[in-house]
Formats: structure tokens, sequence, C-alpha cells
């Protein structure tokens, strides 16, 4: 699947639906919430996905927790690099 721009389809921690579990968007844990670019790519769910940094460069964004048992499921949760030591 094609990159596309994925700032409508994913909740950073900056917001209050980011905690709510009833809602299903894909999670990404970052320093930069909405200000700089996500784009993500995927069939049927978002896969990979990149932000860019406050200079426009992309990093990819590591996955950290994924869950489909075919009806049951778990948004995807992604992490920018550096963003907690170790991971």
């Amino acid at each position: 699947m094609r990159p596309v721009d994925a700032g409508p389809y994913v909740l950073t921690s900056d917001q209050p639906e980011f905690y709510n579990p009833a809602d299903q968007r894909v999670r990404i844990i970052t320093p930069f919430g909405h200000s700089t670019r996500i784009v993500c790519s995927g069939f049927r769910a978002f896969n990979d996905c990149w932000q860019a940094d406050r200079d426009g460069h992309p990093h990819k964004l590591e996955l950290i927790f994924g869950f489909n048992l075919g009806s049951v499921s778990a948004p995807n949760v992604f992490l920018y690099p550096g963003m907690i030591p170790g991971l």
C-alpha cells in the first residue's frame, strides 16, 4: 500500500482521546504530537508509520504493540525513535 497522510486517523498522547479504550484509532507516542507530518501504510490497518522531525526529516516509528485475532483486536501503538531509552 502507498503511504498516506495519517494525521486524521491516529491519536497522539497529547490528545484526550488517546486514553479512551473505545477509540480504535492507532496510537503514536511522540514528542511532536500532530505538529509534524505523520505518514502510514498498510493493508486494512497501519503496519508502518513515519513521522517527520522539526527539520522535516522522516523517522520510522517502532511498532511496540499490535493485537489482532480476527474479531478481537486492539489498535496498533507506535513509538517515536529514542522516546523511551532502550526501546
